[in-house]
């Protein structure tokens, strides 16, 4: 499994955990978001928005504990040759990312609180309310929900495609040493 905190060479797999973890939970919420949305009402579509908000809840919470560990364990250091620019751009779009993660998730919990249907995480707890019941904040934070999940969705894209390119273009590590079961090259 490798060591626990990152290093100058590599993440360790406790960064590598949040990392393939959320992302498994993410790339999941896009299709079951869309099914959900699409089905008929029925009980299969509560249990399918039921999956969704749990899932988004436990991404909120991923993040937070993710950015938490990235407060106190040092990231590893992009190879030598990336230029100061390469640099800023990957810093924002991390950044960006975890905003993006989190204000999908806020307006999630945001549509389930102004909805006022009752819901329980993981059918075991109800979920306390961040807003009043309201019909008119509903349909915005519903807007908003869509609209992020687009954006997520395209800065994804890039991340993938700059992991990608990083690996087949430059032929650098920053794609292998987040993979399961690498370890630090140094």
């Amino acid at each position: 499994m490798g060591p626990l905190r990152d290093s100058a060479g590599a993440w360790g797999s406790v960064s590598k955990s949040f990392h393939w973890g959320s992302a498994l939970l993410i790339l999941a919420q896009f299709p079951l978001g869309w099914v959900a949305v699409h089905w008929p009402l029925s009980p299969t579509d509560i249990t399918l928005y039921t999956w969704h908000k749990s899932l988004g809840l436990l991404i909120l919470l991923l993040t937070c504990l993710r950015m938490g560990w990235r407060c106190i364990s040092a990231s590893p250091q992009l190879p030598a040759p990336t230029t100061a620019w390469e640099r800023a751009i990957a810093r924002a779009g991390h950044r960006a990312l975890y905003i993006l993660i989190l204000a999908l998730s806020v307006s999630g919990w945001a549509i389930a609180s102004s909805s006022h249907v009752p819901f329980k995480v993981f059918w075991a707890f109800a979920l306390p309310p961040i807003t009043p019941p309201d019909h008119a904040l509903e349909q915005a934070m519903k807007h908003a929900h869509v609209w992020l999940a687009a954006i997520l969705g395209g800065a994804l894209t890039v991340h993938i495609a700059a992991a990608f390119w990083h690996h087949f273009a430059r032929r650098d590590n920053v794609l292998s040493r987040m993979l399961p079961g690498r370890g630090d090259p140094s």
